[in-house]
């Protein structure tokens, strides 16, 4: 309007008047802090921009991943080193890595480079002094910086080809040694360069990879809380945010990767001896010994074989024996052939509930799965940075579980075989406890869930679903309907019909659905009166006991609401029969446990954490 309807001149500049795109918000040091220390985050604040610089150039230099969130936010379709995620564009393994456990995507997706202004020309085919602030020039690699490929290297084609060392700056060096580049200089981009500059005078290289500071399915991060929330969802490994420097290393929930994909010693803590002495279990040869009984329990592929009868399991009543042949037999819920981190992620996504649990369990927590099955939910809890541990009755079914976290290297999660009568664990250890979907095939759902609540830490949360009496209606009916058509109308199941699922998981949902060998079936009255006689506070359904709306999206599933009447209940329930039908009548009820007084003295530790345990088994 101004030019074209007005007619005023155009005044062309020979600078960049956009200088950077640096247009959106800036969030200052005390605003950083505050935020940091309203979550009790761990961090290092370094004041002086050199000295945050040498730093962060260090942590590069080591092959480390940076979350870079600096100053005002660019504005554009490229991260420009305001917002971005940092790496050793020499690293072979950094293309790989970012795109796998950063970005979680395709690990063949190529990365631009930054450069400094000045050496542009030196590694890239392009005139001296190029000016591309806003990484929108694509040029060639110079041939000096290549790597010729050997006759053997020539002949390998298709994806194996992507992964040959083709220059001195692989992470960043596309198939056909194409970047499209960003140059970097002082004007601009003040402590990005000052970075930079250190990166150089360190590695005497002034290439790095720089990318958008967002998980593959997210916007790029503006806020701190958003930068916080994406370092702690992957394995970036150091947050640069203002002055303040958070390590992952740093961070409770770390498991070294030099303790190795299947060592026990971050998780033997937590373990004690399920044979009824709670004595604590320690590591040698190869298998965990107790330090009372000296009983000793083998580790099989890495799975602790803790599993230990409970009183009565012999009887002709129990049920144990034949729901783990079944198990055995037919591991549920089985894996796709296809499954990654990323298909995952997305199947977890799409859940609500998944979705909910995963906004709503806070970080460096620590979880207990009880009846983890083929461990999805425990490895799908475990990409982000918390301590996972998933038990399950059959062997068969952890091996899945153990064998996709090995593949995916999900280093903050462990698996074992147990029996939940006999849980080998120290009581008030978790912050966690999910028990979805098993209590209704035990001979004692009730006892079962009261045995339970003394592995939560006061103030930690139980999460138990089960079979709802109403919601099953549909689901018995089309039982009955299959034993009289020998089983083959399985269109008839609403899940099966979507036809989103691989042939093995159709099998594994379709016996455990309708060819169980034992399942009971609960209202919420009497899960309730569970809460209520092991001392359990009620936090939320899902659905609703009440029929409100339960705010999933939000990050609410574990926001305090109110528990109903029985009129509520029964009408939550009727609703059931119609809409639970597509997940098997399955309900789920959430509890707290409740804090504890502070002790006289105001101690803590350990020995409160048994005192909690004690009080609670005392008040059931």
């Amino acid at each position: 309007i101004w030019h074209q309807l007005l007619e005023n001149p155009r005044t062309p500049k020979p600078a960049d008047s956009q200088v950077g795109s640096l247009l959106g918000p800036e969030f200052h040091a005390e605003e950083i802090q505050s935020y940091l220390d309203s979550i009790h985050a761990c961090y290092e604040r370094l004041d002086d921009v050199n000295a945050l610089a040498e730093r962060i150039a260090g942590e590069m230099q080591q092959g480390r991943v940076v979350g870079w969130f600096q100053g005002r936010m660019e504005f554009g379709p490229r991260a420009l080193g305001s917002r971005s995620i940092l790496g050793d564009a020499r690293n072979t393994e950094m293309q790989s890595t970012m795109n796998l456990k950063v970005k979680f995507r395709e690990g063949f997706r190529p990365f631009a480079p930054a450069v400094l202004k000045e050496q542009a020309a030196e590694y890239f085919e392009v005139p001296d002094q190029i000016d591309s602030p806003y990484m929108q020039l694509v040029a060639p690699l110079r041939e000096d910086k290549r790597r010729p490929l050997s006759e053997e290297e020539s002949r390998v084609t298709g994806i194996a080809r992507l992964k040959l060392r083709r220059s001195d700056i692989p992470a960043v060096t596309h198939v056909d040694c194409s970047a499209r580049i960003q140059t970097v200089d002082g004007g601009r981009h003040a402590i990005y360069r000052k970075l930079m500059e250190a990166f150089y005078r360190k590695t005497g290289c002034p290439v790095i990879v720089n990318t958008s500071f967002n998980l593959g399915w997210d916007p790029i991060v503006c806020t701190p809380r958003e930068a916080y929330t994406t370092f702690m969802s992957c394995d970036i490994d150091v947050l640069a945010m203002g002055p303040f420097v958070i390590t992952k290393a740093r961070q409770p929930a770390w498991v070294p990767p030099q303790e190795g994909i299947d060592s026990l010693a971050p998780f033997v803590e937590a373990l004690a001896c399920p044979c009824g002495s709670g004595e604590p279990l320690s590591c040698e040869d190869g298998a965990l010994v107790s330090g009372g009984c000296r009983h000793r329990f083998p580790v099989t592929d890495g799975i602790p074989q803790l599993y230990w009868p409970h009183d009565g399991s012999n009887d002709a009543g129990d049920v144990t024996e034949r729901v783990r042949a079944f198990y055995e037999e037919t591991p549920f819920p089985n894996y796709d052939d296809h499954d990654s981190i990323r298909s995952l992620i997305e199947k977890s996504r799409k859940g609500q509930y998944a979705r909910a649990l995963d906004a709503a369990i806070g970080y460096n927590a620590s979880v207990l799965e009880v009846g983890c099955g083929t461990g999805q939910l425990s490895n799908f809890l475990g990409v982000a940075c918390r301590r996972v541990i998933g038990v399950d009755l059959c062997l068969n079914s952890l091996r899945l579980a153990n064998s996709f976290r090995r593949e995916q290297g999900l280093n903050r999660v462990r698996f074992a075989q147990a029996n939940l009568f006999r849980l080998p664990f120290r009581r008030g250890q978790f912050d966690v406890l999910l028990c979805n979907g098993v209590l209704h095939h035990t001979s004692e759902p009730r006892q079962g869930f009261l045995g339970l609540v003394p592995f939560v830490r006061p103030g930690g949360y139980i999460v138990v679903g089960l079979y709802n009496t109403f919601g099953r209606l549909l689901t018995d009916l089309r039982r009955w309907a299959f034993r009289l058509t020998g089983d083959t109308r399985k269109w008839m199941d609403p899940y099966l019909r979507s036809g989103k699922i691989g042939r093995d998981k159709q099998r594994a949902w379709f016996r455990d659905q309708y060819q169980h060998p034992h399942e009971s079936k609960h209202t919420i009255g009497e899960v309730l009166d569970w809460f209520e006689e092991a001392g359990i506070e009620f936090v939320s359904g899902v659905p609703s006991v009440t029929n409100a709306e339960v705010a999933l999206d939000g990050g609410d599933l574990l926001r305090p609401s109110r528990p109903g009447t029985a009129w509520e209940h029964f009408c939550a329930q009727a609703k059931l029969i119609f809409t639970g039908s597509s997940e098997g009548g399955f309900f789920i009820l959430i509890g707290r446990r409740p804090e504890l007084p502070a002790p006289a003295g105001g101690s803590n530790g350990s020995a409160d954490v048994e005192a909690a345990a004690d009080y609670m088994l005392e008040r059931r």
